[in-house]
């Protein structure tokens, strides 16, 4: 009835709490209280509610619901017969309240109902609460309506509604769950009647209406009894003949919230907000009973309040942040050791499971979800890959678990090792285990990949399989299903492949060293690196893999690896393989220079001296002759016109002696040998031309013809000199 909560707390006197309480808690007017009423039977599961403003409520509702005032005026019936309700004829009649009530209370809910009892009584002094004042006011109703016609069984017609399938769940719910309001004797007698007639409502009213609800005609009860079996029939009937008003989906709503009070009785007012809300998503979509379970456990309903608080905060069930044993201890004021006596799979997770059976049971049965959408890849394996459509909230461990409780018996859970199966990893079909001792080749496995191991190595996993096999024969016969399940196992467990040849890769476990990052840098650059680039490099991969910060650190690693390092140049650094290649040449300049006279037995001109280390150095003839020069070491010998040996060597006397480029010769290289500023010979005749003319090394002319095209004198266009 639209009556605001403004006008209710006017009208009745409301104190301020009570009203507060209502206004946050959603509860606007009188239709949203009674339906809130009717549906919970108190309000102390609202915030802030205390005992007083409970009652307080309680009573108003009570007002309402006797006075049936919770129907508009606008659908009550005009025209007055056997099946007008004894509300409307307290007001077509003018009925005292004190009659009204002793109709409502003995079940006299219509006109047709108080004139039969008059008919078979001819008083009404017999019913409970009924004075002398109340008899001549009834009588005089009945007298006054006396043309009506009456059936016999217009008593049982009122029952009617209770015959549909939706009112009779619901209302035996609530027979049930309100059967702790009575004494032993008052709840023996409706758990009799309800085995009785088959937890059907109509004709468990049927009855009772016939004995006229007199209770004291029934054996073993007593005038106490009495008193409740009345107020507890009639608290069902007037909330009956409430529901009756609600549509389809409301009693579908009411009904299912009813059956989880049932089974999970300290349900939580969140818990029944998000069921009435979200029945029909389970029903199509069965990952949202993750959902559900989350919620009841977050809101105690499957487990007590410590507990849950124990699974919340430690189980590896769930994605959340783990306490310590000190934290939980701590923060339930208890001991750690009652913490871990509570944390025990039977005190604990038996229990969450045990619910969570209950749960999918009771889904299963009153909702009609269609069942988990899960997919194996493998008959014999199954670890749970979680999608976007299920709940984050619980890892892979409990989908695990729950694929092997409630979907395949079959598939075993696999832990981290034998003792603790609690939390399973994955699962492996029990006929595999039968096969394989899947326990000890995990244990061996981890072993290996737990040794230190610097270099990968390989297993083939044939034959490692057979090292644990429990039925050889049935091992050969089913191998490869034995392999696809172990595979998965053991990529699960180690994250570890098998290649094409069908071994498993045991990678390297130790920290890589300095020396390694400097080795893989050189190799991706395929070319020398300074020191301080070197240094940039390994930081951009990792700061912390230096333990000094000074680019002396990488210096002292490069010296340390002679077999793998070379310095190339000043502080610039490549790798020894380059040099074995021919690619590159350890050392210094003049290092380079001793190791190229090494392979000699006469003495080497500075410009063949020169075309060799340019190869691997950047510099010119001038530098590298005058590095020579300035040995302090004394390991070259300098013969004159540009010619070098090392002092480690014996040379002939005939191969030190050198001709020099004589003057004139050169003066008159132009005359001699150009024609309109070209010369006439190409640049390697010319050069062997002129060499023998003048008794001179053909080595020598072409290092004094090199230094004048660098000096610009001429250049050198398709092999022939031009005078520039």
């Amino acid at each position: 009835m639209n009556v605001t909560l403004e006008k209710l707390e006017t009208k009745h006197r409301l104190s301020q709490r009570t009203y507060n309480v209502c206004r946050l808690n959603g509860l606007h007017n009188l239709e949203s209280i009674l339906d809130y009423y009717l549906t919970y039977d108190s309000f102390t599961a609202l915030r802030n509610c205390g005992n007083k403003s409970n009652q307080e409520l309680i009573t108003l509702c009570d007002y309402y619901l006797n006075t049936n005032t919770i129907q508009e005026v606008n659908e009550r019936e005009e025209i007055i017969n056997a099946n007008t309700s004894i509300e409307k004829l307290a007001k077509h009649f003018n009925l005292s309240t004190r009659s009204f009530n002793t109709c409502t209370l003995n079940n006299l809910n219509t006109l047709g109902t108080v004139i039969l009892h008059y008919k078979q009584y001819q008083s009404f002094k017999n019913l409970q609460n009924c004075g002398e004042k109340s008899n001549k006011e009834l009588i005089a109703l009945c007298n006054s309506y006396s043309d009506i016609t009456v059936e016999k069984n217009i008593k049982h017609k009122q029952y009617d509604f209770l015959t549909k399938r939706a009112i009779n769940a619901i209302i035996i719910n609530k027979m049930i769950d309100k059967i702790e309001t009575l004494d032993k004797r008052s709840a023996n007698l409706v758990q009799t009647l309800l085995s009785k007639y088959n937890n059907q409502t109509y004709p468990i009213f049927h009855y009772l209406s016939d004995i006229n609800f007199d209770f004291k005609k029934i054996n073993q009860i007593s005038k106490n009894s009495t008193q409740q079996l009345t107020n507890y029939f009639n608290s069902i009937f007037t909330f009956a003949q409430t529901i009756s008003t609600y549509s389809e989906d409301k009693l579908e709503k009411i009904h299912i919230i009813s059956k989880f009070r049932l089974k999970f009785p300290s349900l939580s007012k969140q818990t029944e907000e998000w069921l009435t809300n979200n029945y029909l998503k389970i029903k199509n979509d069965s990952s949202n009973i993750f959902r559900l379970i989350q919620i009841m456990l977050e809101n105690n309903d499957l487990i007590e309040k410590r507990q849950a608080y124990i699974f919340l905060n430690s189980s590896s069930y769930l994605n959340s942040d783990k306490k310590t044993l000190k934290d939980l201890a701590s923060n339930l004021n208890i001991s750690r050791e009652r913490v871990r006596q509570l944390s025990t799979p039977k005190q604990l997770e038996q229990p969450f499971w045990n619910e969570v059976l209950k749960l999918i049971t009771l889904t299963s049965m009153e909702i009609g979800f269609n069942g988990f959408d899960f997919s194996t890849s493998s008959e014999n394996y199954f670890s749970f890959n979680q999608k976007d459509d299920f709940s984050d909230f619980f890892t892979t461990e409990f989908y695990n678990k729950f694929y092997s409780l409630f979907i395949d018996s079959n598939l075993i859970p696999i832990s981290n090792n034998k003792e603790d199966k609690y939390y399973p990893k994955y699962l492996v079909h029990k006929k595999i285990l039968n096969i394989i001792d899947v326990f000890s080749l995990r244990n061996e496995l981890e072993v290996l990949c737990n040794d230190k191991i610097v270099k990968s190595y390989e297993i083939n996993l044939k034959g490692f399989l057979y090292k644990f096999a429990t039925q050889t024969e049935t091992l050969l016969n089913s191998l490869q299903e034995v392999i696809e399940a172990i595979e998965n196992v053991i990529y699960q467990e180690f994250e570890i492949l098998t290649n094409l040849e069908g071994n498993i890769i045991i990678e390297r476990n130790t920290a890589k060293q300095v020396h390694e990052y400097i080795y893989e840098i050189l190799e991706e650059a395929n070319t020398p690196l300074h020191i301080k680039e070197l240094f940039k490099r390994i930081n951009d991969i990792d700061d912390s893999i230096l333990r000094a910060t000074e680019i002396t650190a990488i210096r002292s690693h490069l010296l340390r690896y002679p077999n793998m390092f070379i310095n190339t140049a000043l502080s610039t650094y490549g790798l020894k393989k380059w040099e074995i290649e021919g690619r590159q040449i350890d050392g210094t300049i003049k290092d380079v220079v001793e190791k190229y006279l090494e392979k000699y037995d006469t003495p080497k001109h500075i410009q063949e001296i020169t075309d060799f280390v340019t190869q691997y150095r950047n510099t010119n003839k001038n530098s590298i002759y005058r590095n020579l020069q300035v040995d302090t070491h004394k390991k070259f010998i300098i013969f004159g016109y540009g010619f070098v040996g090392l002092t480690s060597k014996q040379y002939s006397a005939k191969d030190t002696i050198f001709n020099q480029l004589p003057t004139v010769s050169i003066r008159f290289f132009e005359r001699d040998y150009f024609l309109n500023g070209k010369s006439q010979f190409d640049f390697d005749t010319l050069i062997h031309i002129f060499a023998k003319k003048n008794n001179l090394l053909e080595i020598q002319v072409r290092s004094s013809l090199l230094d004048k095209i660098s000096a610009g004198t001429y250049k050198l266009v398709d092999n022939y000199l031009y005078k520039v």
